[in-house]
C-alpha cells in the first residue's frame, strides 16, 4: 500500500514536529495540541452532522414516486428503481426523477419547462423540446410502450 501526501500535509507535520520537540520549540507542547486538536474535533462533528442530514435527504428524494411505463400501462416506480431507458410520464409541476429526453409533450411545439434543482442544483428553468419524430406519440401509451 502506497500513502501520498501533499506538500501542505508534509509542512503541517514537520511544523507538529518542530513544537512538540522541546528542545526544538519554545512553546508548551499543550498550548500547541489543545487548539489543533479542538479544531479538528469540531470539524469532524460539523462534517459527521451534515453527512448525516445529507443522507437523509437524499433516502427522501430516492423515495418519491414516478409513473412509469411497463407493459402498454403506467405503474407507480421510487426513483431509486429507475433505470436508463424506461419511460416516464410527469404531470406538470411535478419534480423530475433523472436527466430526461422529452418524447412529447400537451404544450404547444411541445416545449416544456424543467427545473432541475436536485439533479445539479440550478433553480432556472430549462427549455426541452420533443423530437419532431416523437411528438405525435402524444399520450398513446401502445405507441410509447413500442417506442425504441
Amino acid at each position: 500500500m502506497t500513502m501520498t501526501f501533499s506538500w501542505k500535509e508534509f509542512c503541517l507535520v514537520c511544523s507538529l514536529k518542530q513544537e512538540l520537540l522541546p528542545w526544538v520549540s519554545s512553546l508548551n507542547p499543550i498550548t500547541t495540541l489543545l487548539p489543533l486538536v479542538f479544531v479538528l474535533t469540531v470539524t469532524a462533528v460539523k462534517d459527521g452532522y451534515d453527512d448525516v442530514k445529507r443522507h437523509k435527504n437524499d433516502n427522501l428524494v430516492n423515495n418519491r414516486e414516478a409513473e412509469i411505463l411497463k407493459e402498454d400501462r403506467l405503474s407507480r416506480c421510487k426513483w431509486q428503481k429507475i433505470q436508463v431507458g424506461n419511460i416516464l410520464k410527469l404531470e406538470n409541476n411535478q419534480p423530475v426523477p433523472a436527466d430526461v429526453l422529452v418524447l412529447s409533450s400537451s404544450e404547444p411545439h411541445c416545449l416544456t419547462y424543467i427545473e432541475t434543482a436536485d439533479l445539479d442544483g440550478e433553480t432556472n428553468l430549462k427549455v426541452k423540446q420533443a423530437l419532431t419524430e416523437t411528438t405525435s406519440l402524444g399520450d398513446d401509451l401502445k405507441l410509447l410502450s413500442q417506442f425504441n
